[in-house]
């Protein structure tokens, strides 16, 4: 993937051709920065919790850690954001308090594509393809109410488009630091929730196909290697640890699968691409389905 060439510290773009000014980009971040908070951050503390929401309010509730463990392992999700949410909430139980990590996170998600939009589109407009991305997710009537919500969503996609980013970084630049991020965002991401093992393969297959055709050098391919050990582990672990000495056979799994998840598994090709229909109109509202997914595909 084509980049800038450098010029002096701070002055260029280096994810938009022809070496567009920084102040660009920096305003850009600070506009859709503005325009994620006004839709995420006002009267967080207004509402009362919802039935999932009390979930992970049940688990920060608890003093010991063994007690919190022992919650976590019973209820569907990873554990890591169980643990941030307790940290976070040690200055506060406040509700308001307790969602504004998911809007913070929210906020985060929104520069991530932002990034990521203008580093995709290096070759194609740059800068103005990574608004268009952050301002739909800015808007995007799903992203805003799960980032109002104690719930990992909004923290899932925000790690999950840094991952990406890195990744996308290292291919046009082969840096290691943004293979470091790429590897680090992609374990935590799936420690966050489990679905984001999906979205990072969906991400990585463009380098699996690399890979097969011979096109990525074995140094690369070495020092991609190395980077996928760390979000390895974390699927193994959590694999292990969770899925399959907790949930796997209980309770929990047996009335997911009868029930709330049943719908969501894809039975044929029809039916996976009327779920993606289902996804987009969701994230775009129902309006917006169609449009969505052109804009997706786009």
């Amino acid at each position: 993937m084509p980049t800038s060439r450098p010029g002096p510290a701070g002055a260029t773009d280096p994810g938009a051709p022809g070496g567009r000014r920084v102040p660009h980009l920096a305003i850009a971040a600070v506009a859709v920065a503005a325009l994620a908070a006004a839709l995420r951050l006002p009267a967080l503390g207004e509402y009362w919790l919802n039935p999932d929401e009390g979930i992970y309010y049940s688990v920060i509730a608890w003093p010991d850690l063994a007690r919190r463990q022992a919650e976590i392992a019973e209820n569907a999700h990873p554990p890591f954001f169980y643990h941030l949410l307790w940290a976070w909430s040690r200055v506060s139980m406040e509700f308001a308090w307790l969602r504004a990590l998911a809007a913070l996170a929210g906020c985060v998600a929104v520069l991530a594509f932002l990034l990521l939009g203008r580093r995709i589109g290096a070759a194609r407009g740059g800068i103005a393809v990574g608004v268009a991305a952050a301002v739909l997710l800015a808007v995007a009537p799903a992203a805003v109410t799960q980032a109002r919500l104690i719930r990992p969503y909004a923290l899932q996609v925000a790690l999950i488009a840094f991952a990406l980013l890195g990744l996308l970084t290292w291919s046009a630049t082969r840096r290691r630091g943004p293979l470091a991020a790429f590897s680090a965002c992609s374990a935590v991401a799936l420690l966050t929730h489990y679905s984001s093992a999906l979205a990072l393969a969906a991400g990585f297959a463009p380098v699996l196909v690399a890979f097969a055709r011979g096109a990525l050098p074995r140094a690369a391919a070495r020092e991609l290697g190395v980077a996928l050990v760390l979000p390895a582990a974390a699927a193994a672990w959590i694999g292990y640890a969770h899925l399959g000495t907790q949930l796997a056979g209980s309770a929990l799994h047996a009335h997911a699968y009868a029930t709330w998840l049943r719908p969501h598994l894809a039975e044929s090709a029809l039916h996976a691409w009327l779920l993606f229909l289902g996804f987009v109109g969701y994230a775009f509202g129902e309006a917006w389905s169609a449009s969505g997914a052109l804009a997706w595909f786009a």
